[in-house]
């Protein structure tokens, strides 16, 4: 099959680590009219794309649904959704806390997994503080 007319963008990044090395790309694109940086921004956009649903697959179980009902595989999709904007919410809560530059660094590049994580640790330090509300409030001591 014939391509027609393309444009060749090199598009080139150095990391910003301890590690210093260099990112390539090469895109093709058969809009002749638009700009390599239109292209690159637009690329940049993709991957956004593709990075958001390979995480609903891999880290917040979107495939893993095998129900029949197609209400319900929309219901199930819907919740992936949520629980995708609730992390996000949720890491945004989190910047507002003051920590170290060196932890928001780590939060502001976290993916769904270390979102995931630190709702847990969220979570667990939430329940001991409950927990130890109630023990003082009913005087409950410790046995063993």
């Amino acid at each position: 099959p014939k391509l027609g007319e393309l444009q060749i963008v090199y598009s080139w990044k150095m990391s910003k680590g301890k590690k210093k090395s260099e990112s390539y790309k090469i895109l093709l694109c058969n809009g002749k009219e638009v700009s390599a940086r239109k292209i690159i921004e637009l690329y940049a956009l993709r991957w956004q794309i593709e990075i958001y649903f390979r995480e609903l697959k891999s880290e917040l179980g979107l495939c893993d649904y095998a129900g029949k009902s197609f209400i319900a595989q929309e219901r199930f999709i819907d919740v992936c959704l949520l629980t995708y904007l609730f992390l996000e919410w949720n890491r945004k809560e989190h910047l507002k806390i003051v920590y170290s530059q060196k932890e928001k660094a780590k939060i502001k590049k976290s993916r769904s997994k270390g979102l995931i994580i630190l709702f847990k640790k969220e979570c667990i330090e939430e329940t001991k503080y409950k927990l130890s509300e109630i023990f003082l409030q009913y005087n409950i001591q410790r046995v063993a």
